[in-house]
């Protein structure tokens, strides 16, 4: 699962990834990603970088942060452990694709994306960088 969280831990976006039909399941991820911004607060404290790396592990499962300057978070829940250079720059494009579409003025500052385009572009994303989940 992919969720991107603004201005008191509102959800801006989330996107299951991979094969996730199973309702259950995805309540456990937004449970586990809510969860782990409790550590995302934590950690933001003791680091001034933007990817924060591992904050939380559930089951087989670990979630991955990326913080914007407006503390936005970028949080990713997934089940393989892989290679931290491709998630940095994952998020990197992410973030890159977020700041364009928070520039649209048709987008109301901290609400939920509802954006064909900015979905579409997020899902190839994500099957870029974690195909193997697909």
């Amino acid at each position: 699962m992919l969720a991107i969280v603004g201005k008191d831990d509102f959800p801006l976006y989330k996107l299951n990834i991979g094969e996730h039909g199973d309702s259950d399941s995805s309540h456990m991820d937004e449970f586990v990603i809510h969860s782990s911004l409790d550590f995302v607060e934590t950690k933001m404290l003791k680091t001034n970088q933007v990817y924060l790396k591992e904050v939380d592990t559930h089951l087989s499962s670990t979630v991955y942060c990326y913080l914007t300057a407006a503390n936005v978070k970028i949080l990713l829940l997934i089940d393989s452990k892989g290679d931290d250079s491709s998630k940095n720059v994952f998020f990197s494009e992410l973030h890159d694709l977020y700041v364009k579409t928070i520039m649209n003025p048709f987008y109301e500052p901290n609400t939920k994306i509802n954006f064909p385009a900015f979905d579409s572009r997020v899902k190839e994303l994500t099957k870029k960088y974690f195909s193997s989940l697909y």
